[in-house]
């Protein structure tokens, strides 16, 4: 695992979830890595809490969907799951930290494309259907070579056809394989963060789902929507 830097010990994180039961847990113990972890593509890392420094990000978890903004269908305002909860962690409190794996997976997708394709020679089709420039990600082309000689040819595969189930696989497998400050580098590009252990809560917020239609796109305006509960 990294240890926090500076720049990590002084962010405000997030952790978003959909039920209360879940959120009466958290109240009352902080935030707990899951007791029974699947094995699974996109289950949890054994012993890992997920953070992230990016509010739209979290809200995602806390509405149960990517509809920020939207109103929400009546299934997700059944009893039990009529709040959004949002809780707000002191970078103070982090431990532990390595970048998502979700991320580290996206990260190789997206530096492929300025790449051929492995076996066809062919750049990805949202690149050359867009008739763009793909963003600059030669910065990440050790990430890229990881994960060439250390998936198996249909993990890599997978991943460069944008499958999101086999980035997980991928960033689970990579992640121990990297140097502190290739984490931290993965981590300063806007990665999520996975945190061993509990953490304790700064603040907790819940809104009403039906106020989610109140939400600007990018939630910037959760707080004065939604009701501080600690």
């Amino acid at each position: 695992m990294a240890m926090p830097r500076k720049v990590d010990f002084s962010k405000i994180y997030y952790h978003g979830t959909k039920t209360d039961n879940a959120a009466k847990g958290i109240l009352k113990k902080g935030i707990q890595p899951p007791d029974v972890v699947f094995k699974q593509q996109l289950s949890p890392v054994k012993g890992k809490v997920y953070l992230t420094s990016n509010l739209k990000y979290a809200l995602l978890y806390a509405i149960g969907a990517n509809m920020i903004g939207k109103e929400l269908p009546s299934s997700f305002i059944k009893p039990g799951t009529e709040y959004a909860y949002l809780f707000v962690i002191s970078g103070k409190e982090l431990k532990d930290i390595q970048p998502d794996e979700d991320f580290i997976g996206e990260m190789i997708w997206k530096v492929s494309f300025g790449k051929p394709h492995p076996i066809t020679g062919d750049f990805p089709s949202s690149y050359t259907d867009s008739y763009t420039e793909p963003e600059d990600y030669s910065d990440f082309d050790w990430l890229y070579k990881m994960a060439e000689k250390e998936l198996t040819s249909k993990q890599f595969l997978k991943v460069l056809d944008g499958e999101y189930a086999y980035w997980a696989t991928a960033g689970k497998k990579l992640v121990k394989k990297m140097t502190d400050d290739q984490k931290w580098k993965l981590i300063d590009a806007g990665a999520h963060i996975a945190h061993t252990g509990s953490l304790k809560i700064k603040e907790a917020w819940k809104m009403h789902k039906e106020d989610n239609t109140k939400l600007k796109k990018n939630g910037s305006n959760f707080f004065k929507i939604a009701k501080r509960i600690k």
